[in-house]
C-alpha cells in the first residue's frame, strides 16, 4: 500500500512537471522512474525489518508456551527469507540506475541489513530468545541506517523532477500541495497499519496464552482424577484375587472373579496411562534406570494376562538392556493389552539381539489397524478428526509406549508382516564386557 501511494505521488509530480516544460519530460520522467525505484527498495527493506520483528514474536510465543511447537517459529522465518528475497531483487533493478558514489553507499547499506536479517533467522531457528533480540536490534539499526541512504537518494531525484524546467508557476504550487498533502496522508496510513499489526499480534499472543492455560488444566484434571481412581481400582483387583482363590465358590463365581480381575488390571493400566501421560506433560516423570535382563520382566507381564484368561507365548533370548523397570513393564504391558484388546487370539512376545540392538515385538493374528489411523498410531488422547484412536480406548497405550521407549535411547514402530502386527521396540542393548556382541 504504502509502495503504490509513493508511486502515485512520485506520478503526479511527473506530470505536473512535464506539462511545464516538455523538453524536460525524457529527463523528469527518468528521474522520477528512478525515485520510485528508490521508493520500492525503501518499502522492500520496511517488510524485512517488520518480518524481524514479527520473528521475535513467534521465538518470544514458543519460549514461553510448550504447547506451541517450532512450527510458528518456522514459519516467521520463512516469512522474513521471502522479505530478503524481495529486497534483493528490487535493489538488483535500483542499483544500476543510480551513480557509483550512491550506488556503493546504497549497497552497503543493503547488504547490512540482508546480514542482519539472517542473523535474527538464524536465532530464531535456535529458538535463542536472547541471540534473537540482540539480532533484531541489529537489523533495527541497519533499515535506519539504510533508510538515511535510499531515501536519501529518493530524495535527491525528487529534487531534480521539481526543478527542471525553466519555470514552476501555479505548476509549482499545486505541486508542492500535493507533496505537503500526500506524504502525511501516507503517514497516516502506515501508521493505521502498524497499529492494526500490533493488534493481530497481541490477539494471536492472547490466544496461545489461553490455550496453553486450557492445555494445562486439562493434565491437571486427568492427574487428579487417576490417583482418585487408583486407590478404589487396588481394592476391587485385590477383592477379585481373593474371590478367584476361594475354594468355597462355584465354578461360574471363579469365572465371574476372574473377569473382575482382567477388567480391573486393564483400569490399572488406564490409570498408569494417564499418570503417565500427565507426568510427562508436566516434566516430572522420573525414573531410575538400571541394566535389566528382559526375560523374567517379559514372563511377568506374560503371567499377568494368563491370569485373566489370556494366554502369551514368550521367546526372549537371554538380553539386557538399561531402562527402569517400571517404565519398561509398562511399556511391555501397554503392547500386549492392545494386541489383547484389539488384536487376534494369538500373542506372542520375542525379543532378539542383532548387532548391539535389542528388538522387542509384540505379534498378534488380528486384522491389524485401519490406514486411517496409522499416522496417529502414537499420538495420545485424540487422534485426527477428535474420536478415540480404537473403541475402547483412551488413545494413550501406544503413546505411552512410544515416550518411554524414546527416553530409553530407542524407538518404537508399527508394520505387517506375513499377515500378522507387528509393534517393534528397538533399544540399545548392554553387552557384557566378557561377551562379545551377537551377529
Amino acid at each position: 500500500m504504502l509502495l503504490v501511494t509513493g508511486a502515485t505521488v512520485i506520478v503526479l509530480i511527473v506530470l505536473a512537471v512535464a506539462l511545464v516544460n516538455r523538453e524536460d519530460a525524457a529527463r523528469t520522467a527518468e528521474n522520477a522512474r528512478i525515485a520510485i525505484l528508490a521508493e520500492g527498495s525503501l518499502s522492500a527493506a520496511a517488510s524485512v525489518e517488520n518480518a524481524s520483528s514479527q520473528t521475535l514474536l513467534a521465538v518470544t510465543v514458543s519460549s514461553a508456551t510448550e504447547s506451541v511447537g517450532d512450527d510458528v517459529v518456522v514459519a516467521a522465518v520463512g516469512a522474513l527469507t521471502q522479505t530478503v528475497a524481495e529486497l534483493e531483487r528490487r535493489f538488483d533493478v535500483f542499483g544500476p540506475e543510480i551513480t557509483d558514489t550512491e550506488r556503493a553507499a546504497a549497497t552497503d547499506a543493503v547488504l547490512a541489513l540482508e546480514r542482519a536479517a539472517r542473523t535474527v533467522a538464524a536465532a530464531s531457528l535456535d529458538i535463542n530468545l536472547d541471540a534473537t533480540t540482540a539480532a533484531v536490534a541489529n537489523a533495527s539499526v541497519a533499515y535506519n541506517e539504510l533508510v538515511v541512504v535510499v531515501a536519501g537518494i529518493r530524495d535527491a531525484y525528487v529534487q531534480a523532477v521539481l526543478l527542471t524546467g525553466s519555470s514552476f508557476g501555479r505548476v509549482a504550487d499545486a505541486v508542492r500541495f500535493l507533496i505537503f498533502f500526500l506524504v502525511p496522508l501516507m503517514m497516516v496510513i502506515a501508521y493505521r497499519r502498524g497499529v492494526r499489526r500490533r493488534e493481530k499480534a497481541q490477539r494471536l499472543e492472547e490466544a496461545l496464552v489461553s490455550e496453553r492455560a486450557l492445555a494445562q488444566s486439562r493434565d491437571d484434571f486427568i492427574a487428579d482424577l487417576s490417583h482418585e481412581l487408583r486407590t478404589p481400582l487396588t481394592g476391587i483387583y485385590g477383592f477379585a484375587l481373593a474371590l478367584g482363590d476361594s475354594p468355597s465358590i462355584s465354578d461360574e463365581d471363579h469365572e465371574l472373579a476372574r473377569l473382575i480381575t482382567s477388567d480391573a488390571a486393564e483400569l490399572n493400566r488406564m490409570v498408569d496411562d494417564l499418570i503417565t501421560t500427565g507426568r510427562i506433560a508436566a516434566g516430572t516423570l522420573a525414573m531410575s534406570t538400571e541394566d535389566l535382563r528382559l526375560e523374567p520382566l517379559v514372563t511377568e507381564v506374560a503371567e499377568v494376562f494368563g491370569m485373566r484368561g489370556i494366554p502369551v507365548n514368550v521367546r526372549v533370548a537371554d538380553v539386557t538392556v538399561r531402562a527402569d523397570r517400571t517404565g519398561l513393564r509398562q511399556l511391555v504391558l501397554n503392547l500386549v493389552s492392545n494386541a489383547a484388546r484389539h488384536g487376534g487370539e494369538e500373542i506372542s512376545v520375542e525379543a532378539i539381539m542383532r548387532e548391539g540392538v535389542v528388538s522387542i515385538r509384540v505379534i498378534d493374528n488380528g486384522p491389524g489397524v485401519p490406514e486411517d489411523i496409522e499416522p496417529y498410531l502414537f499420538s495420545r488422547y485424540l487422534h485426527g478428526d477428535g474420536r478415540a484412536l480404537l473403541s475402547g480406548s483412551v488413545g494413550l497405550g501406544t503413546a505411552v509406549a512410544a515416550a518411554y521407549a524414546e527416553s530409553f535411547g530407542g524407538s518404537i514402530e508399527y508394520h505387517r508382516a506375513n499377515d500378522r502386527t507387528v509393534f517393534e521396540v528397538r533399544l540399545p542393548a548392554v553387552i557384557p564386557e566378557s561377551e562379545p556382541a551377537l551377529a
